[in-house]
């Protein structure tokens, strides 16, 4: 999800300040480049351990200001309200790492999928 400058010089030309606001505030957000590194490990991780089957996806989007995580359609996280829990309740920066906590997201929307069915 790299901006490069072709395109925010693009964008500052064709758009004008907005655009350009929007792909400064992408590059500003938490930690994009971690998220969708989680995102694709997990995505990974689904597609061995279901033999290949590629149509549970986990997804990362993001217009710029938040981004959301979903599996399925259903959001497991978003940056909004990102409710990781912290390791060291006296400092903000000191959440859980964010693949520990979507894999942990996305094990408790398994686990109420799976009351549904049985």
């Amino acid at each position: 999800m790299e901006i490069t400058n072709a395109k925010r010089n693009r964008a500052e030309r064709s758009e004008g300040p907005s655009l350009r606001a929007c792909y400064t505030n992408l590059e500003n957000t938490m930690n994009t480049q971690d998220i969708e590194a989680a995102v694709n490990s997990i995505e990974q991780d689904i597609v061995e351990s279901t033999g290949g089957v590629e149509y549970l996806n986990i997804t990362l989007q993001t217009n710029g200001f938040v981004q959301i995580v979903e599996f399925a359609g259903i959001r497991i996280w978003d940056s909004e309200s990102d409710d990781r829990e912290y390791v060291d309740e006296f400092d903000e920066d000191s959440r859980e790492p964010i693949e520990a906590h979507l894999r942990r997201a996305l094990r408790e929307e398994l686990e109420k999928l799976a009351r549904i069915v049985v």
